[in-house]
């Protein structure tokens, strides 16, 4: 467990370290040599900050909201093949 622990702290820094830095914009007008419009700097960090809160709101929902109106996740079936974990899972509705 300290192991996945580890990887996903670094995942994590990583990741972090990526979105701080495409905030930062080189002027790409100069750098591909041409007069013509492009995307605007803010167009790439956007649209990651807009799939990243609809994955926390995916998460929410899925995690919190459901649950509380008695939707759960059940695992139905679990199948090692060396590092690969084929898993298959039933989705139980309230009574």
């Amino acid at each position: 467990m300290c192991v996945v622990m580890a990887l996903a702290a670094l995942y994590t820094a990583a990741n972090a370290f990526i979105f701080g830095l495409c905030w930062y914009s080189p002027s790409v007008n100069t750098a591909l040599n041409t007069k013509s419009r492009v995307l605007p700097s803010y167009a790439g960090p956007a649209v990651g900050v807009v799939v990243s809160v609809l994955g926390v709101f995916f998460w929410t929902f899925d995690r919190h909201v459901l649950p509380a109106f008695g939707y759960r996740v059940e695992v139905e079936a679990e199948r090692k093949e060396g590092t690969i974990v084929h898993m298959k899972f039933k989705v139980c509705a309230p009574h």
